[in-house]
């Protein structure tokens, strides 16, 4: 037995419309060291704000250490109906 075709589905998660309506919905669910998805921001800002924090230390006198960890595949472990319901929890509208 074949399975039944079906149109397929697609699920866009447009986030944009909320974070102009609302300036404190960012302020609740992103912390304001989260750079990422934030418009303005990039990965020089990360950079930059990383060696800030490193000058700032040394120019105390303290020990730096610098850990970086790689999540590109961390998306695949997430219990996707949970990221749903937090969606959703948050107003964000993901049909």
């Amino acid at each position: 037995m074949e399975p039944k075709k079906r149109n397929p589905r697609i699920v866009v998660f447009n986030v944009e419309p909320e974070f102009a309506l609302s300036g404190n919905l960012i302020d609740d669910i992103i912390q304001a060291m989260q750079l990422g998805f934030r418009k303005g921001f990039s990965t020089t800002s990360a950079i930059v704000n990383i060696i800030d924090d490193i000058i700032e230390f040394l120019d105390q006198g303290l020990a730096v250490a610098l850990i970086l960890l790689e999540f590109s595949e961390a998306f695949d472990t997430i219990d996707h109906c949970l990221l749903r319901t937090k969606l959703l929890y948050f107003g964000f509208d993901i049909n």
